[in-house]
């Protein structure tokens, strides 16, 4: 059967790991992410999810 490998998988956890330095102390830069407006004119652009 398989109840021991789904027994296995269910008591895998993710590995937390802290960002690298430079990551946390870089100011977001907004202007890199591709940000799409719908019409010309709009309110946009928007970032949503």
């Amino acid at each position: 059967m398989m109840l021991p490998a789904a027994h296995r998988a269910f008591q895998t956890r993710p590995k937390i790991v802290a960002a690298p330095k430079e990551w946390s102390e870089a100011e977001p830069d907004f202007s890199l992410l591709p940000v799409q407006t719908c019409w010309p004119g709009d309110a946009g652009p928007l970032i949503t999810y």
